[in-house]
């Protein structure tokens, strides 16, 4: 799996302010996708806008509860669509969405090296919501406690999914096949008479024509060179439509794919026309090859948790009981 596709960041990193964005498709009108920087503590209406998260501390284990999500704040949002006018000020009104992700999880990571609360699935659709919730023994407790009360690098919160784009290829090579099949054609034999010195005849000498190297005899490889050299030459034009995340090996498929297709052509005819290949003044071709491949991307984000409580009030979410909670 590869790590991102090809994009740009937008807006303020580290969590839904600010994200990754690529473009899927080579079609019109233009289609992007976004990864949001980091997941984040959900702040539903329900409750005010107030997070979805509280810490039972007692004198023996505590308990935790975050509903968490992964989506773009509005401001997030609004940055995204200015970067995108910015960047591609020819694509009017384009189409805007979350990456289309599978297999999202959630886990917890508490302390150094403490407990892992998770992973655990997630609601399966934007905004990826997910409740972790676990009773934590002392060892990891005073990271919690830390979190909560705006400590950072002690509590951390992961988020993975996967990322597949069907990236396709489209080839074509049009023009005029005419000036290959002269090039490749066996020369017409070049009688001279009876070579004894006539008038019309060499005599001895060689006609012009043998004095020149014998072009070889047709072959495929051959006709591929030839193909490429009229490309070059411009007798022949090749276009190629790709989506913006097309693996070089799948364009190199296709393209190799149509260029020996059309070499077959080629080799074939050259039998047709014999000795009179030089009288041929217009051979047009137009023929196309496609291609596609689903690519996979291993996407993982983390928001350090500490710090978006120490903005967001976390300390005010911790409730203390008397009653032990006995460690799992």
């Amino acid at each position: 799996m590869k790590d991102l596709p090809e994009g740009f960041e937008f807006g303020e990193g580290g969590g839904a302010g600010g994200g990754y964005c690529f473009r899927v498709g080579a079609g019109s009108p233009a289609m992007f996708q976004y990864i949001p920087s980091g997941p984040t503590v959900e702040t539903p209406p329900a409750l005010g806008g107030q997070a979805a998260a509280n810490l039972t501390d007692s004198p023996g284990a505590a308990t935790v509860a975050i509903q968490t999500v992964w989506k773009l704040s509005p401001e997030g949002y609004a940055a995204l669509k200015d970067a995108l006018a910015a960047r591609y000020p020819d694509a009017p009104s384009p189409l805007v969405g979350m990456a289309a992700l599978s297999s999202v999880t959630g886990r917890l990571l508490v302390g150094e090296g403490g407990p892992v609360i998770g992973p655990k699935d997630s609601s399966g659709s934007e905004p990826w919501r997910i409740v972790l919730q676990e009773t934590v023994p002392q060892g990891g407790k005073a990271a919690l406690l830390g979190a909560f009360g705006g400590q950072t690098g002690v509590l951390t919160l992961v988020y993975s999914g996967t990322l597949v784009l069907d990236e396709t290829v489209r080839a074509r090579i049009f023009g005029d096949l005419a000036p290959a099949i002269r090039a490749l054609a066996p020369e017409p034999d070049g009688g001279g008479g009876d070579g004894g010195g006539g008038l019309f005849s060499w005599g001895r000498r060689k006609p012009p024509h043998e004095d020149r190297p014998k072009k070889p005899q047709p072959t495929l490889a051959l006709c591929r060179d030839e193909i490429a050299r009229q490309i070059a030459a411009g007798a022949l034009k090749q276009t190629v439509e790709r989506s913006p995340n097309a693996p070089q090996a799948l364009v190199s498929n296709v393209t190799d794919a149509l260029t020996e297709r059309i070499a077959q052509q080629l080799l074939g005819a050259l039998p047709d026309v014999g000795g009179s290949a030089g009288s041929i003044t217009g051979f047009n071709i137009d023929q196309s090859n496609s291609g596609s491949e689903s690519v996979s991307y291993a996407i993982e984000r983390r928001t350090d948790l500490g710090a978006w409580f120490a903005r967001n009030n976390g300390g005010a979410l911790i409730h203390r009981t008397s009653i032990t909670i006995s460690a799992p």
